[in-house]
């Protein structure tokens, strides 16, 4: 089938060719302005009707078993993990009524914080980011997941309440 489009825009030419529709009386439908609000209109749709980073995050703690050892939220039980809330921002280790491992006291020992980054470092790969920590989870491959999860904690003041 040759491709003819009466328009000079080599985008326009380039969505018709991957999107393979027909072509009509040699113009492509997707060369007219209308056509083209149309499929901006349907992206901006679709970005904003995805679930945000953070909506991804809680169901990646409740998916990737974050939540058989952690929790998180207002009076968060007990586990066997230290509760998340306020994580991001808090000292490493410094949750008082929690044994931690020697790896994690000695960060807190140093002054170490979980930031962002740290915390990207730490659920990629515990045992590499901290030797010697008693987590005993081998990480998460996904940069993407891993960032969702990490504003999805993000969102947790020390309380348990929503941060501002």
């Amino acid at each position: 089938m040759h491709f003819k489009c009466q328009s000079d825009d080599p985008c326009l030419h380039l969505l018709a060719r991957v999107f393979s529709l027909k072509v009509f009386s040699g113009r492509h439908p997707l060369c007219g302005p209308e056509v083209v609000m149309r499929f901006l209109a349907f992206l901006v749709l679709l970005v904003f009707t995805q679930p945000t980073l953070a909506q991804d995050g809680a169901a990646l703690f409740a998916s990737k078993a974050c939540a058989v050892c952690h929790s998180i939220g207002v009076d968060p039980p007990d586990k066997l993990g230290p509760h998340l809330n306020g994580v991001v921002g808090r000292t490493i280790g410094g949750l008082k009524d929690y044994a931690y491992s020697p790896a994690l006291d000695a960060a807190r020992e140093a002054g170490q914080v979980w930031t962002p980054e740290r915390l990207l470092q730490y659920l990629k790969n515990p045992a590499h980011a901290f030797p010697g920590t008693s987590m005993a989870y081998a990480g998460m491959a996904d940069r993407a997941e891993i960032d969702a999860l990490i504003q999805y904690l993000a969102g947790f003041n020390e309380e348990g309440g929503t941060a501002p």
